[in-house]
């Protein structure tokens, strides 16, 4: 079998997920707040954007953009 995805890391880099990990935990902040405004600015900065939000899913994603191009009720829209 052909594997999807290798998330094998070195011990540093797991040992910070695990740190990160647990403050958001420990946080009970898990929507919204200083981590989602921090990844947005960096994002941004990444793809060379003023501006990047953060949503839920794809499924979302794909609202928002439908929302900004201004469709709306009543207008059709074809997808896979």
């Amino acid at each position: 079998m052909i594997p999807l995805i290798d998330l094998s890391t070195d011990k540093a880099t797991r040992a910070k997920m695990i740190k990160t990990l647990t403050d958001v935990l420990d946080s009970k902040n898990y929507i919204l707040g200083r981590r989602l405004e921090s990844f947005e600015r960096k994002f941004a900065k990444f793809i060379g954007s003023r501006w990047a939000v953060g949503l839920a899913n794809g499924t979302d994603a794909l609202r928002m953009g439908l929302r900004a191009m201004g469709v709306g009720a009543g207008d059709h829209v074809l997808t896979v």
